[in-house]
């Protein structure tokens, strides 16, 4: 038998390990990004984006709640699925909702109130 020097053979084990390691970082950066990737392709095929364009375009327009939610959902806004928070309220799916705020990418809405007839008609005879 040969003597091989234990501090070659643990460098050699270590070489092995590190290089293991960094195929296994590498791939799992590869997959994390491929998954991003999938997930915006998947959010643009159903039309719900996050944030449009132009956010603030959207203030003060109205649209209708596709989930139920009481602080995040998703609602259709000028034929847009968006990402939205309520004001502290439950909104109901369905529910006509009005966008009152725009901070940053967050799309701030609430259900709108429907007025009572009489109160259309005193408005009207002013």
């Amino acid at each position: 038998m040969t003597n091989i020097p234990l501090l070659a053979v643990s460098q050699e084990i270590y070489t092995i390990g590190i290089l293991i390691g960094s195929i296994f970082v590498i791939l799992l950066v590869a997959e994390i990004q491929i998954c991003q990737l999938r997930f915006r392709v998947i959010d643009l095929e159903k039309g719900c984006s996050p944030a449009t364009d132009k956010p603030d375009d959207l203030l003060s327009a109205e649209g209708a709640a596709i989930t139920t939610f009481e602080l995040s959902g998703i609602a259709n806004i000028k034929g847009n699925r968006v990402d939205v928070i309520s004001e502290g309220e439950m909104i109901s799916k369905n529910t006509r909702i009005k966008v009152t705020g725009v901070k940053g990418n967050r799309i701030v809405v609430k259900p709108v109130k429907h007025e009572k007839p009489k109160e259309r008609i005193k408005d009207s005879l002013k």
